[in-house]
């Protein structure tokens, strides 16, 4: 496949946005399987147990998987040396990370044992799943598109099949849970295995290639800003307002994430499109599409909120719907930056985005610590909306300065959009009806 062409990258968004829609869908699923079997404070606890994880998973990962993406995207014939030497990584900085959640267990849970034990048990799934998000990396440089979702496809379906064989038969208990969530943080990567007898025919694209770890970590700056802006708050709530509290916005941030499917699609394969192929337009009219179809999804995503809410959860949880519209709201304002940031990124130019996000981290941290304490799970989401509305400007205002693009190139939906996708849609449907005449 030859995402250089509009049709490929249509293609390769199409299939990422497919997979994309699994872990929020499967998320959200399984929210009131959660809720309703654990109760506001086992919600809670779970949360707690488990975030330290995903933090780590995707804080320490020095930027290496997308680090592999560029350089593999430019020199396809060097997937092995690449692959390996991150991977090793990977593999040092995962050990090392387990060992400081370890540590750190007994403040993260405020001093209950219970909870102590289950925060360093989830972190003994820290290792597997940054080799397998390394082992993504490789993928997408190879435009397989495909293994990609499959991981994420796998990854969700069995963590809530799990989720729900527990719930049926009464099962379901914190630890349960933590361990359920934890282990699915790797299982899927399982479907990578052929990448490693993968041999790519594509010729090399002239330029310098930068070494794993110094184009790693420019791009981990920014990585870690972005884990802390999305993950932080749930860590540190339990100190500030409480498990109660956190149950409550936990919910609402798996109802807000439905929000990032093809958002993320796009950034994904942007990265890898983008390193071997820089067009402005392209990029401005990624945004532009990105963020119209997040508005579409963010409006579906509330009203559906509004209607379901109220008899899934019950009383207890009536603070969600008012925390999932103001990150609902933050993440469709946020928007246009992302395939930005992507772009910079490809371009090599990783502390673009690094800058951008780490200043919106700066004001989310903040406000988490000015508006969580007196307003709880409503605060934590005005302060991470607030969070991802600054990075993403910021990001718009940095790339007009690196190319000279005016921002309003990056805003709004041109003719050129839907005239770009109805033809691409027409040309697939068309493809689609002359294999099945020939079938």
């Amino acid at each position: 496949m030859d995402t250089r062409k509009p049709g490929g990258l249509t293609r390769g968004v199409a299939i990422s946005a497919v997979g994309n829609l699994f872990p929020p869908v499967a998320g959200l699923v399984s929210v009131p399987l959660l809720a309703n079997g654990l109760g506001v404070f086992g919600r809670g606890e779970v949360a707690a147990a488990t975030a330290p994880l995903i933090l780590a998973a995707s804080g320490l990962t020095l930027g290496i998987p997308e680090a592999m993406t560029y350089a593999i995207s430019r020199r396809r014939s060097d997937l092995r040396y690449y692959l390996v030497r991150g991977l090793v990584v990977l593999l040092l900085v995962g050990a090392a990370g387990t060992g400081a959640i370890a540590t750190l267990a007994p403040r993260l849970s405020d001093g209950n044992a219970d909870l102590e034990r289950l925060i360093v048990l989830s972190a003994l799934c820290l290792v597997p799943a940054l080799l397998g998000i390394g082992v993504r990396g490789a993928a997408l440089a190879l435009n397989q598109w495909h293994m990609v979702s499959a991981d994420r496809i796998v990854t969700s379906v069995l963590r809530l099949l799990a989720l729900g064989f527990l719930y049926s038969t009464g099962s379901l208990t914190v630890q349960s849970a933590v361990a359920v969530i934890a282990g699915a943080t790797f299982v899927g990567a399982l479907v990578y295995v052929p990448l490693f007898w993968h041999r790519p025919s594509y010729a090399d694209v002239s330029g310098r290639i930068p070494s794993l770890i110094g184009y790693g970590l420019a791009f981990w700056v920014g990585s870690v800003a972005g884990t802390l802006l999305a993950r932080l708050d749930q860590v540190i709530m339990v100190p500030l307002a409480g498990e109660a509290e956190l149950g409550i916005y936990a919910v609402a941030v798996s109802l807000a994430e439905l929000v990032f499917v093809f958002n993320n699609a796009v950034r994904d394969v942007m990265l890898a499109v983008e390193a071997s192929s820089p067009s402005d337009a392209r990029v401005a009219a990624a945004s532009r599409i990105s963020t119209a179809f997040t508005i579409v999804i963010a409006v579906l995503i509330a009203i559906a909120a509004w209607i379901a809410l109220p008899w899934i959860f019950g009383d207890e949880f009536s603070g969600v719907l008012p925390a999932a519209l103001i990150l609902l709201l933050g993440a469709v304002l946020g928007n246009p930056g992302s395939a930005v940031s992507a772009a910079a990124s490809a371009r090599g130019h990783p502390l673009l985005r690094s800058g951008a996000i780490a200043t919106g981290l700066a004001v989310n941290v903040a406000a988490m610590v000015m508006l969580v304490p007196p307003h709880g799970a409503l605060g934590a989401s005005i302060a991470t909306a607030l969070g991802s509305v600054v990075a993403g400007f910021t990001s718009l205002v940095l790339m007009k300065r690196l190319t000279g693009m005016p921002l309003r190139s990056f805003l709004g939906v041109r003719r050129s959009d839907l005239t770009y996708l109805r033809t691409t849609i027409g040309e697939r449907l068309t493809r689609r009806s002359i294999r099945a005449q020939r079938n």
